[in-house]
């Protein structure tokens, strides 16, 4: 009697979050990560059972040690990679620090340093050791300033969970919010 092997796939799925912080005066929070992997916006791996707001509020207070408050999505990216059987699935936030404070100055194994900086700072970390960790560090403050899309919270939601009444012009600019 034959017996057939069942061959079992296993697709990993990884949800991670990447969050930008703006605050009142219009400077963005960054994290110096250690390793001499460079500058880029607080983000990491979310980990059940957190939910994709949950982990990015986390994340944050834990690189920072700073309070935020989500004010929206600006984009959900996805990545399947069939040849290995990945996929990833990535929200960018929007967050505003809750309380005016400096974020935290004592390196721990993950980050070494966290600021707040303009613009034009950010730029400027590009051109000094060790540089950026990718190109979002500046993608998404620029896509704010140049008037980007916000989109509410409530386009994310638990599986089963009531569908909310989504207006079409509820969507927002950073400066509407």
């Amino acid at each position: 009697m034959d017996q057939k092997k069942q061959i079992v796939q296993c697709f990993v799925m990884l949800g991670t979050v990447l969050v930008v912080c703006r605050n009142k005066d219009g400077k963005y929070l960054v994290v110096r990560e250690g390793n001499n992997k460079g500058w880029g916006l607080p983000g990491g791996i979310v980990k059940p059972p957190d939910s994709f707001p949950k982990a990015a509020l986390k994340i944050v207070a834990k690189e920072t040690g700073l309070q935020v408050e989500l004010k929206g999505i600006l984009r959900m990216e996805y990545k399947i990679d069939p040849k290995d059987y990945f996929q990833r699935i990535k929200f960018v936030f929007l967050t505003e620090p809750i309380y005016d404070q400096y974020p935290k100055n004592i390196a721990d194994k993950n980050i070494e340093e966290a600021r707040w900086v303009s613009l034009k700072e950010i730029e400027e970390l590009k051109t000094k050791a060790p540089g950026w960790k990718n190109s979002e560090i500046s993608v998404w403050p620029h896509y704010l300033e140049d008037g980007g899309v916000v989109f509410p919270l409530s386009v994310l939601g638990d599986e089963g969970s009531d569908v909310p009444v989504v207006k079409i012009n509820e969507s927002k600019t950073v400066s509407e919010l």
